[in-house]
């Protein structure tokens, strides 16, 4: 069996396995939060909070402006998704910004019905403008739903492997830095990003292989991508 085609038959199992265990670590985080944390900090948010306030500084304050923006709901949850739909339009791969429009959207939803239904409160204070819950972080399974999709979309780009990780970090320490959320609300809002674009993903699997492989896309593809 040649490497290649072994990789795309155990890529759908890998990533079976990384979307179950981001669900899990979700459903922990959350239960936690339901049990001990709906209505104030966790120890470790609030240890967490702690370290974030000794280190303010102004240019850590800039990162942490600029991060609001761009992993907001305009940016993040419109202007990119929809400007990556229509980028896999214009390339003619329709499959593709179908995958991407869902996952976007899968994203938000859950999010938002996890904050109806836990209602955690946020921080007391907090330096930003901020909806009405507090658990998940939007911005943290936004940026991790957006770092997955370009990781499956577009498999061969390298810088994506270290970048992606490192982005999502600094979006959930910028989250803890101005106070819009504990520490339990940006790892539970990453672990959801990543379960939810990963298990639409899978759903769409074949679909966008078939859609790779007619483009002649399938060496750099979904299949071969290293997420």
């Amino acid at each position: 069996m040649e490497p290649r085609t072994a990789r795309a038959q155990t890529a759908p199992a890998i990533y079976a396995g990384v979307a179950v265990a981001a669900a899990i670590g979700f459903a922990l985080v959350c239960a936690a939060v339901v049990m001990w944390g709906r209505t104030g900090p966790l120890p470790v948010d609030t240890a967490w909070a702690q370290v974030m306030h000794a280190i303010r500084a102004p240019w850590l304050s800039v990162i942490a402006l600029v991060c609001n923006v761009v992993g907001g709901v305009i940016v993040s949850g419109f202007v990119l998704p929809i400007g990556g739909v229509m980028a896999l339009l214009l390339l003619r791969r329709p499959m593709a910004a179908v995958f991407v429009a869902a996952a976007s959207a899968a994203t938000a939803v859950i999010v938002q019905l996890c904050k109806v239904v836990v209602a955690r409160p946020r921080p007391e204070v907090i330096e930003v403008h901020t909806n009405f819950a507090s658990f998940p972080s939007g911005h943290s399974a936004t940026a991790a739903a957006l770092v997955i999709t370009l990781a499956l979309v577009l498999g061969t780009w390298r810088w994506i492997n270290w970048a992606g990780p490192l982005y999502v970090l600094v979006m959930m320490a910028s989250r803890n830095y101005l106070g819009a959320h504990w520490l339990s609300d940006t790892v539970a809002g990453a672990l959801l990003g990543v379960a939810a674009t990963l298990g639409v993903w899978l759903l769409f699997r074949r679909a966008l292989r078939t859609e790779a492989e007619r483009a002649g896309l399938v060496g750099s593809s979904i299949e071969s991508s290293r997420v």
